[in-house]
């Protein structure tokens, strides 16, 4: 029975070398910051929220569909519809974009939309591949503006 304290003791040395190890892999590892100045970006925050609220005020819906320009499925036009809140398209705006692969680290290919009336506006562009793009679109008019990413399929 001399070797029951010693169960305790074992015991105890256990969970002590498993907190070092635990407390060895918290502080090696990640840190937990996500961002360099997370005080100030959450201080700015109230201002990112209040563009959003712009944003969503003006009503601007966007659709955005692919056409092929002939054999070359990757080959062809954006076609982007812009409509307010009456659901009639908007014209005269000023639409830059971007588009990228969602799974691939790719430079993303610049956007160029030109209007072809009725708040209808085109932009040719040849992917790199088929599948999903997201589009990072900036529709300008004024002092108006509205950023939206959108998903396209390119069969």
């Amino acid at each position: 029975m001399h070797w029951i304290p010693w169960i305790f003791v074992a015991a105890f040395g256990v969970v002590i070398a498993v907190n070092a190890i635990m407390i060895y892999f918290a502080l090696s590892t990640f840190t937990g910051v996500a961002v360099e100045t997370p005080y100030q970006r959450g201080l700015e925050y109230n201002k990112v929220l209040a563009a959003q609220a712009k944003q969503d005020s003006l009503g601007w819906a966007f659709e955005a569909a692919w056409r092929t320009n002939g054999d070359d499925p990757r080959q062809g036009e954006i076609r982007l519809r812009v409509s307010g809140g009456d659901g009639r398209g908007i014209s005269g705006l000023a639409i830059d974009g971007t588009a990228h692969r969602p799974v691939e680290k790719r430079i993303p290919i610049e956007l160029a939309f030109v209007a072809i009336g009725d708040g209808n506006y085109a932009a040719p562009v040849r992917f790199e591949a088929q599948g999903n793009w997201d589009l990072r679109l900036e529709a300008r008019k004024g002092d108006e503006r509205s950023i939206v990413i959108k998903r396209l399929f390119v069969p």
